[in-house]
């Protein structure tokens, strides 16, 4: 394992950048960086080999000042302006430390479609996911795409019905239950006999639906306190194997008739599924399919 010297995190021993921050890792083990065989345009962003004098896309001439092809930075447009996006890779596809900036209107991501693409993600659609601006503005939107787009909560969020949320390898879906379906039989005969059950409680109630790998529903629990913790260990509800999940890693809280989902501060975060479009600000972090970015805005 190699510990990131900037935030401290652990990550694999042949890791090249930290998978919680984006550190470049590559100086802690001594390996000379290569010699870069590639070069980038610095007028498309196009890459084309070290030796060549113009671009083979734009024809521009390359003046010394373009970006070694081993670099970070792929540019869609030129120079990043003032309050414009950048989005960088933090886990997945082994281009951890890649990062796109944003100076279009419209940025579409996908397996197969878009400017940002994740040809090896099998659980990216081919146009997952658009990156945009309005009125000043950055946002996400979900492009109809199978998975979802997921973000990191950053503070506690009310449950809303169908809301559907990951933390570790884990998905879930929240739905409010106002009603239970009664029995076949009647609550009260004809003879004027009474059915006899539990003390019931007319307030809202909570399911949580474990949805598994393969679409499947999985174990549906019903929270009976007003905090419900949620981790790999100590907790109401606790996954031991879940390698991505911390000790105490989210919590569940009621609030009259509300209920609240929250990160109990933990390595990896709590992620929601955005229902169809979300403002992203400076440091908020998005799932798409197994590629974790990061969202830096300039200032």
């Amino acid at each position: 394992m190699k510990t990131c010297p900037n935030c401290n995190a652990q990550n694999p021993a042949e890791a090249t950048f930290c998978m919680s921050c984006g550190y470049d890792l590559v100086a802690l083990d001594g390996t000379p960086t290569p010699a870069p065989t590639t070069k980038l345009c610095g007028k498309c962003g196009v890459k084309m080999p070290v030796e060549a004098l113009f671009c083979s896309k734009c024809g521009a001439k390359y003046d010394g000042g373009g970006k070694d092809g081993v670099g970070k930075t792929m540019f869609f447009g030129a120079m990043q302006e003032k309050g414009k996006a950048k989005l960088i890779l933090i886990k997945g596809g082994g281009l951890e430390g890649v990062s796109y900036n944003l100076n279009s209107t419209d940025h579409f991501t996908g397996r197969s479609e878009g400017f940002i693409l994740f040809p090896e993600d099998p659980f990216c659609s081919p146009k997952h996911a658009n990156f945009f601006y309005f009125g000043g503005k950055f946002f996400v939107s979900d492009e109809k795409s199978l998975n979802g787009v997921f973000l990191r909560i950053r503070s506690p969020i009310e449950i809303k019905d169908d809301l559907v949320f990951r933390l570790g390898e884990q998905l879930f879906r929240a739905n409010l239950v106002n009603d239970f379906p009664r029995l076949d039989s009647l609550s009260e005969t004809d003879d004027g006999t009474k059915f006899l059950g539990s003390p019931g409680d007319d307030s809202p109630s909570l399911a949580l639906t474990h949805i598994l790998e393969d679409g499947r529903l999985g174990p549906v629990i019903y929270p009976a306190k007003e905090t419900f913790t949620l981790g790999r260990e100590g907790c109401d509800l606790n996954f031991p194997k879940d390698a991505f999940m911390s000790g105490k890693h989210a919590r569940i809280t009621k609030s009259g008739d509300k209920y609240f989902l929250a990160d109990n501060g933990s390595k990896n975060g709590t992620y929601f599924r955005i229902a169809e479009e979300h403002e992203l600000v400076h440091g908020d972090y998005v799932f798409i399919g197994q590629q974790l970015l990061r969202v830096e805005i300039t200032q």
